[in-house]
């Protein structure tokens, strides 16, 4: 009987651990998504914020009938939003807070995520058209944070309706 206990736990240990590596590879490709766009020029980015706004409005048209109540700049916004959002979320998952030992460790991952919207702004600054901006840091970083939260909540939320805790 304790045999059988020992390796299912370790089975789900490992099935845990693909998970937490699986997360820790989204987390770089989220990272490359974002620090590449920041280094497009101000051209470009605005060229591809342009052409998906524009299939937006169309596609909100046919649906809808009316005006695409979404402006570029607010657009560009959530776009920033979405990515640091997804981030935040994906970061909490590889770094496996859900164990309650590692509670202490949000505050490192809420700092992390500031340095990460540091980085990118300053990113822009290199980048021809381009500008850092503070409302950027702060937006970005906000959304890394209700994603790292909201991932945190759903972490404890499994983890306290599992009955194997």
């Amino acid at each position: 009987m304790r045999l059988e206990s020992t390796s299912r736990a370790a089975a789900l240990s490992a099935k845990y651990r693909r998970k937490r590596l699986v997360c820790g590879g989204i987390v770089v490709l989220i990272l490359l998504v974002i620090w590449g766009n920041s280094l497009q020029s101000a051209e470009s980015s605005s060229f591809i914020s342009t052409g998906l706004l524009a299939r937006l409005e169309a596609l909100w048209l046919k649906t809808f009938g009316t005006d695409f109540p979404v402006s570029h700049h607010l657009l560009r916004k959530l776009g920033h939003f979405t990515e640091f959002f997804m981030l935040g979320a994906f970061i909490t998952f590889a770094a496996g807070l859900g164990k309650s030992h590692c509670k202490s460790f949000i505050f490192t991952l809420l700092y992390s995520g500031l340095w990460i919207a540091m980085i990118d702004e300053t990113i822009q600054y290199f980048s021809p058209g381009r500008s850092p901006q503070v409302n950027d840091i702060l937006l970005d970083h906000a959304a890394f944070s209700l994603g790292l939260l909201l991932a945190y909540g759903i972490c404890r939320a499994v983890m306290y309706r599992s009955p194997s805790r």
